[in-house]
């Protein structure tokens, strides 16, 4: 999938989803040169949960939303907003670490730098 494919899918989401879907496409096609097809699910599901995680912080953050919440039966509870806030939080790490988009991330994947040496072989052959 082209960048502006990639792109566009995310344009009706909010600017920051938008923002961050952006710098992931940047990464993206710096490593393999277009968004690979196979991505497409997860990246959606970050953006989803990248969504939830916003919103829910705007609620509490401006919205005179609350991050206690009332339980008829055991009294107050994390409200519904920080509980979403908080597992969308925890997907959004967690794919962002399957990508590698984290230092933690980053560090657990191994770079395959046998295609750069493969490409250079193949060069100096046709040269």
């Amino acid at each position: 999938m082209t960048q502006e494919q990639f792109i566009k899918r995310y344009e009706k989401y909010d600017d920051a989803v938008q923002e961050y879907m952006r710098i992931i496409s940047d990464a993206l096609m710096q490593k393999y040169q277009d968004v690979p097809d196979i991505f497409i699910m997860t990246l959606d599901a970050l953006a989803g949960n990248l969504t939830i995680m916003n919103k829910a912080m705007k609620t509490i953050a401006y919205e005179g939303g609350d991050i206690k919440g009332k339980d008829n039966y055991r009294g107050e509870k994390k409200s519904t907003e920080l509980s979403a806030f908080l597992a969308s939080q925890n997907n959004v790490i967690k794919l962002a670490n399957i990508f590698g988009f984290t230092p933690m991330g980053r560090s657990k994947i191994r770079e395959n730098t046998d295609a750069a040496d493969i490409n250079k072989y193949l060069q100096n052959l046709i040269s």
